[in-house]
């Protein structure tokens, strides 16, 4: 019996990540061109140096008419003085993130990292903020 009862708590333990949590935060940035969620889920550090990616998903909805193009890398993240690198698509395939689409529904939602010269801990992720390095990000 204690057989049977420790093998399912190993199966559930197994089934729920081994034990991992996901810390999810949501960031709201609303400009002038478009109202933006971000949700920051997970870290993972360098082994080679002091730097980091920092992961989660990049939701953006115009308040203005796009003509063409979103340019994703107006949007970066901000830690005490340290700015992050421009945001990359978390894809098998390569994006230009300067020139991403709409969808159909007219949003733009993507799994998303940005690349930044800190270590970082989960815990930290509620320390960033969103910012927008420039104007004019809907071409």
């Amino acid at each position: 019996m204690n057989k049977i009862n420790l093998t399912l708590c190993s199966i559930i333990f197994m089934l729920s990540g081994c034990g991992e949590t996901d810390s999810v935060l949501e960031m709201n940035l609303e400009s002038k061109e478009a109202k933006i969620t971000v949700e920051l889920s997970k870290v993972v550090k360098s082994k080679n140096d002091d730097s980091s990616l920092v992961y989660g998903s990049f939701k953006l909805i115009p308040l203005l008419p796009v003509r063409n193009y979103v340019d994703l890398s107006c949007f970066q993240l901000k830690i005490e003085n340290e700015v992050s690198s421009k945001i990359y698509i978390d894809s098998v395939a390569s994006f230009n993130s300067e020139r991403m689409l709409l969808n159909q529904d007219g949003k733009l939602e993507y799994k998303v990292y940005w690349n930044i010269d800190k270590r970082v801990e989960t815990e930290e992720l509620k320390n960033f903020s969103l910012i927008q390095i420039r104007e004019n990000c809907l071409h």
